[in-house]
């Protein structure tokens, strides 16, 4: 019956619904050209949820056009509007609803309070476009690219064209500078269980799905893992791409690296770290060259002695 009314409707409606089944279809064999011409791929799961997407529509659009052609709705620009009206509105709510109760959360309040009063502070004493920071957070060092800050010690890969080894140079300098010793880098670089999956976002940060582990890869395709770490590979879903486990082999040159750095360090002018980062300390830091300037629920930040007098 379906198939009659299909073969009945309007050339226009013919034509929408074609399209929306070519998305689909093209979906559906794009991962697979995909996989055939590339030589590497990383995120497959977001072939997935295109796929999982295109099917959504292209089922939407084909209840939608066949309803309206069953119950003789005449095609007015008033149903189009309402239609587009209420997606809209609907997944307006949802997001609203998201940052409703993140706005709501007080630790994500005193996050950005701290944030917004340190980058205010460095604004304020400090010229962009010539000094230099030191920092482990994400997000000021995304605050740094878009102020144009002209010396960031740290730099997350996805936002740097440095290769591997000048980024691992960059991490072993900071520790340096900050006098952290080799147990700090042990926990910086510790692979970690976080609910279902493993990952270490102290070092995911820079090095991105450099160490991702799934039953379908693992890092220079090794099994030098621990047993717990190795089983939970094993047992992980093929589309886990945002889990990473660094070798033992790894952890073992890493840390070797790190002992045996001794390249001259230029120290920053301003160093802000996050007091809830797991792999140090903030009460035992000694920062003799600093003072410290701010004191916040979540940040520390330090100005040179030699530039400023922190008041």
């Amino acid at each position: 019956m379906l198939t009659n009314q299909v073969k009945n409707l309007p050339s226009l409606d013919k034509k929408v619904i074609n399209i929306f089944f070519i998305f689909f279809a093209a979906s559906l064999f794009s991962p697979i050209l995909f996989l055939l011409i590339s030589p590497k791929s990383c995120v497959v799961y977001h072939f997935v949820n295109f796929i999982i997407l295109n099917a959504f529509l292209f089922l939407i659009i084909y209840m939608i056009i066949i309803f309206k052609f069953v119950i003789k709705i005449e095609y007015k620009k008033f149903y189009l509007h309402l239609l587009i009206f209420v997606f809209i509105s609907f997944f307006g709510l949802q997001e609203f609803e998201k940052i409703s109760s993140l706005a709501s959360q007080k630790n994500h309040i005193n996050y950005r309070s701290d944030f917004n009063l340190i980058t205010k502070k460095i604004e304020e004493r400090y010229d962009l476009k010539s000094f230099s920071f030191l920092t482990f957070e994400s997000n000021f060092m995304v605050w740094s690219i878009m102020k144009d800050i002209k010396y960031l010690d740290l730099n997350m890969s996805i936002f740097s064209p440095k290769k591997d080894f000048m980024l691992e140079e960059d991490i072993f300098s900071a520790f340096r500078k900050l006098g952290f010793n080799e147990s700090n880098f042990e926990l910086f670089t510790k692979n970690q269980k976080r609910g279902w999956r493993y990952i270490n976002t102290n070092i995911s940060d820079f090095v991105y799905y450099k160490y991702q582990a799934n039953p379908l890869i693992t890092f220079k395709d090794s099994l030098d893992f621990e047993k717990d770490e190795l089983d939970h590979i094993n047992q992980s879903n093929l589309l886990h791409h945002q889990q990473s486990i660094i070798p033992k082999f790894e952890l073992s040159r890493l840390k070797r690296e790190f002992e045996k750095f001794n390249k001259k360090l230029t120290f920053p002018e301003v160093i802000v770290l996050n007091k809830k980062d797991n792999f140090f300390d903030y009460k035992e830091l000694s920062l003799k060259s600093y003072c410290e300037a701010f004191d916040g629920e979540f940040f520390m930040m330090y100005f040179k002695k030699e530039n400023t007098n922190c008041r």
